[in-house]
């Protein structure tokens, strides 16, 4: 479905999700483009380049204009398909928590469209247990989330460097941490004691987010609200303006809390 959006420079677009990534990159490009070609130029300095420019001279005033509104049309693209893609999640769990999922047979064509590229429109972070797949919960298709999970969706060095590559390189502009009930990472850690191998490491990156006098499920969904904090608070999704966002979900009921 496609729906009208405006930018602060007063230029009016119709678009669904596809299109606002597309203009996205499209924008990205032009961005570095002038940015590249233009703003290293000297005074006697001229375009010629195969690239659809003219071969003259731009004014500095010029150059700073136009980078000025891509800059802008970046950053409105962003927040507007960080809104579409939460939204998009959030539906797609109603449809999941009420047994009207969108179920698919056949993704052949899907993979022969993925094939040469992805375009992910959320990251997602989530404990490796069994009942909780992303793709599931939020009725979502192949190619559409770029999921990361581990045991107690911690957040370490592997993980942001996941994260950086999804929002820099994929410019995908939503980041979901979800944490769920029952959560065994959070349970042994909340127990305490002598965790065995290397399930202690886990451990150690989820303690700082216990409190004592709270029960698992609310110490899972604090340690997902911490999860996202670091997360935003990385120089790489500072900069790609990435929407970071903390989230619960309930294995019983199907519904996703957004925290």
């Amino acid at each position: 479905m496609k729906k009208h959006f405006t930018f602060t420079t007063g230029e009016h677009i119709v678009a669904d999700l596809e299109d606002l990534q597309r203009l996205l990159q499209e924008n990205q490009q032009y961005y570095d483009n002038y940015e590249e070609v233009f703003s290293s130029l000297e005074d006697d300095d001229y375009v010629a380049r195969g690239n659809g420019f003219c071969d003259r001279k731009y004014s500095d005033d010029f150059i700073e204009g136009q980078m000025a509104k891509y800059s802008e049309h970046i950053e409105n693209l962003k927040r507007w398909i960080a809104e579409w893609s939460l939204e998009a999640l959030k539906e797609g769990n109603a449809r999941f928590a009420a047994g009207k999922m969108s179920r698919k047979t056949d993704y052949s064509a899907d993979r022969e469209r993925l094939a040469n590229g992805q375009h992910p429109f959320a990251v997602v972070l989530c404990c490796s247990d069994s009942r909780v797949s992303p793709e599931i919960v939020f009725d979502q298709g192949l190619g559409d989330l770029f999921v990361i999970r581990n045991a107690g969706n911690v957040v370490d060095e592997d993980v942001l460097g996941s994260i950086e590559y999804a929002v820099e390189h994929l410019h995908t502009t939503l980041v979901v941490v979800m944490g769920h009930s029952s959560c065994g990472a959070v349970t042994a850690t909340c127990q305490g004691g002598e965790l065995p191998g290397h399930v202690k490491n886990l451990a150690e990156r989820i303690r700082p987010s216990l409190v004592s006098d709270r029960c698992v499920d609310d110490n899972a969904r604090h340690h997902a609200q911490r999860m996202a904090q670091l997360i935003a608070e990385n120089p790489i999704v500072k900069h790609e303006k990435a929407q970071v966002v903390a989230a619960f979900y309930d294995l019983k009921s199907g519904v996703v809390e957004w925290l």
